[in-house]
């Protein structure tokens, strides 16, 4: 988990709790949960405040023991929008 990010940070219309992988919808009060690579990507993305992110800069935050091919950024990526209820 990157050392920069809050435990906890409010995006748009959620609350994020780095610490329990948990996202809450402001509005709703709905909570969701999400894998701990899942809500690694996210803090990194949030360590940097809008500024963008290499896949590489990512994939060594989040994977720092390597092994992984960057499929599984793509996964963590394509999950944490799910969750958010991002429409591409």
């Amino acid at each position: 988990m990157p050392d920069l990010a809050p435990d906890r940070f409010r995006l748009h219309e959620w609350e994020v709790e780095v610490r329990a992988n948990a996202l809450r919808q402001v509005e709703t009060g709905k909570v969701g949960r999400v894998e701990p690579k899942v809500m690694a990507v996210l803090a990194c993305l949030a360590a940097e405040a809008g500024n963008p992110v290499t896949r590489e800069a990512l994939m060594a935050s989040v994977w720092p023991e390597g092994g992984v091919s960057e499929d599984a950024l793509n996964r963590a990526v394509s999950k944490l929008r799910r969750a958010l209820g991002d429409d591409p």
